[in-house]
């Protein structure tokens, strides 16, 4: 595994324009292509698996990352890809991989995303009915709480009246929104037929309009390098990039900048964190390396201690071997 770090230190959050690879083996040469335009119609959920071979944004169906990162805002402040086989617990994923907490906030809001919609619809509604797993989570300034986007097995039409329940639909600039009507921290807009969009209920009006700019935009170079990534390896199931500064709870600096990934490797993943400190890169490597957390039970304390980190390019990397018996320590219970 290889990050190629591109060191970005002193730079305040104006989104993820520093463009870095975090992706498993693979260049970092940011060269942005044409977006594909959105499916224009409901189409049926493409599998990840098959996201090996290229495809033509004109002239074949777009592939479930391609169908998210459409709409992916330039401004995004931090963002993650999800297609992952297995639901893994957040909590573990993040103290194990030292990612600081507003990075490792996008595993908890995606966790919470499916528990809130097992509470808000009844049973008719099961998300696993009519939702793909794959995720495209991200934030943008001026909101807490993250986007989330997934694309649809179902035609939006069938979808509309499983969200009757819990919300109450609304039009806005043509596009059907969905506003909750218990606590739960999302609306939901079904965009261009084969997206659900769920929009933080503290975004600026409708939520809607970072979501159709990105739409009709060039690719950012983050865009373009997720693009690159789970186009050329489907092994790659787990990609996060965050801009900072961060506050990190085992270094006392800030963090510039978390890159993160995992990789599937038959039974095993392999698991790889950058980070790259807002000062000096030498206290930072020896704090994570010494860092505790007793709070924890001996199996992640284990885990934890088995993360080698390294210095390179000015940022601190952290990989990890995950064999089967090690990742049921991860799984999501």
């Amino acid at each position: 595994m290889n990050f190629k770090h591109r060191d970005k230190r002193a730079a305040a959050p104006r989104g993820l324009a520093l463009a870095t690879c975090v992706i498993v083996g693979l260049g970092c040469k940011a060269n942005p292509e044409a977006k594909p335009e959105a499916n224009p119609e409901a189409s049926e959920a493409a599998s990840d698996t098959s996201e090996a071979e290229p495809t033509s944004a004109t002239n074949e169906p777009l592939r479930s990352f391609e169908r998210l990162l459409v709409y992916l805002p330039s401004e995004a402040l931090s963002v993650a890809y999800d297609r992952l086989e297995r639901r893994l617990d957040p909590a573990v994923v993040e103290v194990v991989f030292a990612l600081p907490p507003k990075a490792g906030s996008l595993l908890d809001e995606r966790s919470m995303l499916d528990q809130g919609l097992d509470i808000v619809l009844d049973d008719e509604a099961d998300p696993s009915n009519w939702l793909d797993p794959t995720s495209l989570t991200f934030t943008v300034p001026l909101t807490k709480t993250p986007y989330v986007l997934r694309p649809l097995t179902k035609p939006a039409a069938e979808v509309g009246p499983l969200l009757d329940h819990g919300f109450s639909k609304n039009t806005v600039d043509g596009v059907d929104m969905w506003l909750p009507t218990r606590s739960f921290p999302w609306r939901v807009a079904l965009l261009d037929g084969d997206v659900a969009a769920f929009i933080p209920v503290d975004a600026m009006g409708s939520g809607l309009e970072p979501l159709l700019a990105a739409r009709e935009a060039e690719n950012s170079a983050v865009e373009a390098e997720l693009h690159k990534a789970l186009s050329q390896d489907p092994s790659v199931e787990f990609v996060l990039f965050a801009g900072g500064p961060l506050v990190h709870l085992d270094v006392a600096q800030p963090i510039a900048q978390v890159q993160f990934a995992l990789r599937r490797i038959g039974p095993s993943y392999e698991g790889q964190v950058a980070l790259t400190p807002a000062n000096d890169v030498d206290s930072c490597i020896s704090e994570l390396r010494a860092r505790k957390h007793p709070e924890e039970n001996h199996q992640v304390q284990g885990l934890l201690a088995a993360v080698n980190f390294t210095i390179e390019q000015g940022a601190v990397i952290g990989n990890l071997a995950i064999d089967p018996d090690s990742l049921k320590h991860f799984v999501r219970r």
